[in-house]
């Protein structure tokens, strides 16, 4: 079995996403419209580096079959990192995600 098939399965649970969108016309960002998607959202610690290379603490691991980047809300809470889970075809089977 697939690593994308596994994780279509471990994405029971439904949370929501907000895309970051910007800057716009004035310099500001935003988020576009929320949407619900399919994933699997764990509470665990674990220090991770965000965009900046400074180390942090995230509290939640997100996986999903969407693809999810560094900025966008999941459920309210921003995404500090995110990385791609690689089949070993070298395909794109999912995300990962630190809030």
């Amino acid at each position: 079995m697939r690593y994308g098939n596994r994780l279509g399965q471990y994405c029971n649970q439904t949370v929501t996403l907000e895309r970051a969108a910007g800057p716009d016309e004035w310099g500001a960002s935003g988020y576009e419209p929320a949407v619900e998607i399919k994933a699997r959202k764990e509470a665990n610690r674990k220090m991770i580096r965000d965009a900046e290379g400074n180390t942090v603490v995230s509290n939640t691991t997100v996986y999903s079959t969407v693809e999810v980047r560094p900025n966008d809300k999941i459920d309210g809470s921003e995404v500090i990192s995110a990385g791609e889970w690689i089949e070993r075809d070298g395909t794109i089977c999912g995300w990962e995600a630190y809030l």
